[in-house]
């Protein structure tokens, strides 16, 4: 288990690079989390022409994020970072400020997350000089 992260995620060093969706769940099984998973994994190219980086975190097990596997005790590090209850479900939409811009206790759908990605001054910045 080389590639897991035990200690703390630092979100600041992802700021001004991506944005993240981070999705928190009480279980791998839990019905809201496994649609917005699937959600999420319907919408890759649109992920990632919004540099987007999909974080899983189930509070009862290993996570994933960034391409590593995220140790139980980091989740529960990041939770009380993020102020995410112990073992509710919530998505959180973060910008690349660094700022929380949406915090969901349902799955949020790929319009409601493009659409808001979008309206953003730096997306806007983004699509203009591309």
């Amino acid at each position: 288990m080389a590639n897991v992260q035990t200690g703390p995620i630092d979100l600041s060093t992802y700021q001004w690079h991506y944005r993240l969706v981070l999705v928190f769940a009480p279980t791998d099984a839990d019905t809201a989390y496994t649609e917005q998973l699937a959600i999420l994994a319907g919408h890759k190219a649109g992920n990632a022409d919004r540099d987007l980086l999909i974080g899983r975190f189930p509070a009862d097990g290993t996570g994933q994020f960034n391409d590593r596997q995220i140790a139980p005790e980091a989740i529960a590090d990041l939770r009380r970072q993020l102020t995410v209850e112990g073992d509710s479900f919530a998505v959180l939409l973060i910008g690349k400020d660094g700022g929380v811009k949406v915090r969901s206790p349902r799955p949020l759908t790929g319009e409601q997350l493009f659409t808001t990605i979008d309206q953003m001054p730096m997306r806007q910045q983004e699509r203009s000089s591309r």
